[in-house]
């Protein structure tokens, strides 16, 4: 028994080891007669009548976080989560978009009535006061545009806790609300969630539109809403405006004026100033304009009248007085300081050293008892002056008009 099994065994295998090669013989000439089959009747397939196949139609899909007259509840896209214009599939988090069509459909006026119709979302009220609760925690991420206006968890701070400050809803396009964390895009991810109010954007067509709503308990509303492109080309939009020009400082024409951009030094040149600048996220920017008048009704000279801006006495305040040579400079001389010790705008010594450096200039002295980091008050300015005899030195109380001789 054992040998029988034995040699069928070895017949088997050299069998399978012989299968191959007429296989591939056999696979050869199978090929080519395919192959001569195929141009024999290649003639008769061309004389067949053509297969006409059905139009293929291809629909593409805006993506896009506008929900303006879209006439939907949802939206193509959101950018809370990620700060991609992802859709609500394929954001990994649990979010709700409150869009302009339900807004107006609902009625819906202020923040706290779109989020008693959130899913997750508990509005509370107590001694009038609104809050936001989320996931059993209370939402302290208000977002407006994506900027984010963190306030604390206490008793106050929380701008949307006030009943009667809650914003009308009148100028936001949808309402986005994250429930979670959203620390990808935060620096601090509030666990409860964050709540993102997203205003209109501009239009490149005109458009416009009003409402007025008369309800119960003395309620009274009335919206009016424009929009549309600022120029022809429809590179620019806005709300409403129909001529806006770019400050240069080559000039700009303006209704017989014409306007200068000059330089300032608002702080950036000093690095402790500078890295608190980027430690609060704000930037150092600013520049000065000089109003320069060609057509004077009395006197043919031209008059010029330099803005300083935000500024230290510095180079390029020398420079612009040297290029234009205005009659009158205004200068904002409330010495601020950010962080403490370190000028932002001039103080008394900046004007007294400008004042030294021109004598024949007329200054104002602006910017002043309204400013929280400034160092230098309108009454303390006006003692200075008199002891160091700056007589040109102008310091217009509240409300006063100066009027300036050219």
């Amino acid at each position: 028994m054992h040998s029988q099994s034995r040699m069928k065994s070895l017949e088997l295998s050299a069998n399978y080891n012989i299968m191959p090669v007429r296989y591939q013989t056999l696979s050869k000439s199978a090929l080519a007669a395919a192959v001569a089959a195929a141009c024999v009747s290649f003639p008769a397939w061309a004389e067949e009548d053509p297969v006409d196949l059905g139009a293929v139609t291809i629909t593409a899909t805006d993506i896009s976080t506008r929900t303006e007259r879209n006439s939907t509840y949802k939206s193509s896209a959101m950018s809370t989560t990620t700060g991609l214009a992802l859709s609500p599939r394929e954001t990994p988090q649990s979010v709700s978009n409150v869009t302009m069509t339900r807004i107006e459909d609902e009625g819906i006026t202020d923040m706290s009535e779109a989020m008693r119709k959130t899913t997750g979302i508990t509005v509370i009220q107590n001694s009038g006061t609104t809050r936001f609760l989320s996931r059993g925690f209370y939402v302290d991420q208000i977002q407006e545009d994506g900027v984010s206006s963190t306030v604390s968890g206490g008793a106050s701070g929380n701008p949307y806790r006030d009943a009667q400050s809650l914003t009308d809803l009148a100028i936001y396009d949808h309402i986005e609300v994250v429930r979670g964390p959203t620390g990808l895009t935060q620096s601090n991810g509030e666990p409860g969630g964050t709540i993102n109010a997203v205003r209109k954007r501009p239009t490149a067509d005109f458009q416009a539109s009003a409402s007025a709503e008369v309800g119960s308990w003395d309620t009274y509303r009335t919206v009016g809403d424009i929009s549309g492109s600022l120029n022809e080309a429809q590179t620019l939009r806005g709300y409403g405006f129909q001529d806006v020009r770019v400050l240069r400082e080559e000039g700009v024409e303006f209704e017989g004026v014409r306007l200068y951009r000059t330089e300032c030094e608002h702080g950036a040149g000093d690095l402790v100033t500078s890295d608190a600048y980027d430690a609060a996220g704000v930037a150092a920017d600013a520049c000065g304009v000089v109003f320069e008048a060609t057509e004077r009704a009395r006197k043919p000279e031209t008059f010029r009248f330099y803005l300083a801006g935000d500024t230290v006495f510095c180079e390029y305040v020398e420079e612009a007085l040297a290029k234009f040579e205005p009659a009158v400079i205004a200068v904002n001389a409330a010495g601020a300081q950010f962080p403490k010790g370190h000028l932002l705008i001039m103080n008394e010594y900046d004007v007294l050293t400008l004042m030294r450096r021109h004598p024949d200039v007329t200054v104002i002295a602006t910017h002043l008892d309204g400013v929280s980091h400034a160092t230098v008050s309108s009454d303390s300015l006006r003692t200075f002056a008199r002891e160091n005899g700056l007589e040109k030195l102008h310091i217009p109380a509240q409300g006063e008009t100066i009027g300036i001789a050219a």
